[in-house]
């Protein structure tokens, strides 16, 4: 059992369509973004010169915050190389950046370098211990493999701040971690809270049929099937997604 939506990607990912084949990461909606960062950033390098021959340079906060999107972009586009370039450039100007450490987690995930990823993962946490994002991620990788108490310590961490924007989906991924500990009314509380984040999470109502079939209430879990199969309707996706909840 696996996380929704995707994190890095590794060995098992497939098509996007497959959401709860894999552990989940914040996207930055890269390939449609990266020419336009990387036109923004060319800009933001550009001196300007004005009526008195000052030529102010942009500022090392509006650099910083363009290397961090960059280095997401090319994580995303799986230019891994570029991506290191661009967290080099961001520890040039912030040797302690939290983001740095977060990107270069991912891309040593996706390079399959385990150990390195997750010493950076926790630099990254070290550094901004209230970083949603960085901990979701970091969950996502420890349940890739098979760390499932560790992942569910990390998310219980994550759905506790109500300002992270993808507190549902951390809901629904607290409740896939908690399955693969056997431990059902606290998954069940989560895909509940996951639903009433977002009703379009198809995965936490998958699972909340199967848990009420387990138990025999069969009401019940046909209606969350039907909520199930009304979802993945909306969402254009295809029918042989649409597995009994037995």
């Amino acid at each position: 059992m696996i996380f929704s939506k995707q994190l890095y990607r590794s060995p098992l990912e497939g098509e996007q369509a497959k959401q709860g084949r894999q552990p989940a990461v914040e996207r930055w909606g890269v390939r449609t973004l990266l020419p336009a960062l990387l036109a923004a950033t060319l800009s933001s390098c550009v001196s300007v010169t004005t009526d008195d021959g000052f030529a102010p340079e942009a500022s090392a906060e509006r650099a910083l915050a363009d290397y961090i999107r960059l280095a997401f972009a090319y994580y995303e586009a799986d230019d891994m190389a570029g991506a290191r370039r661009h967290i080099d450039n961001i520890l040039v100007l912030d040797g302690r950046n939290a983001e740095a450490q977060h990107a270069l987690a991912l891309v040593h995930a996706r390079e399959g370098e385990a150990a390195e990823a997750e010493d950076a993962f926790r630099r990254a946490l070290a550094l901004d211990r209230s970083n949603s994002r960085a901990r979701n991620n970091f969950a996502a990788f420890l349940f890739a493999q098979d760390r499932f108490a560790d992942a569910h310590r990390q998310l219980q961490t994550v759905t506790a701040d109500a300002d992270y924007e993808g507190r549902a989906v951390a809901f629904e991924n607290l409740g896939r971690s908690a399955m693969s500990l056997q431990r059902t009314e606290e998954a069940q509380s989560a895909f509940e809270q996951a639903i009433a984040l977002n009703p379009g999470l198809y995965v936490s109502l998958l699972e909340l049929a199967r848990i009420h079939a387990g138990r025999g209430d069969w009401s019940a879990a046909a209606e969350y099937f039907r909520w199930y199969n009304a979802a993945l309707e909306a969402y254009n996706l295809p029918a042989s997604l649409r597995e009994s909840p037995q």
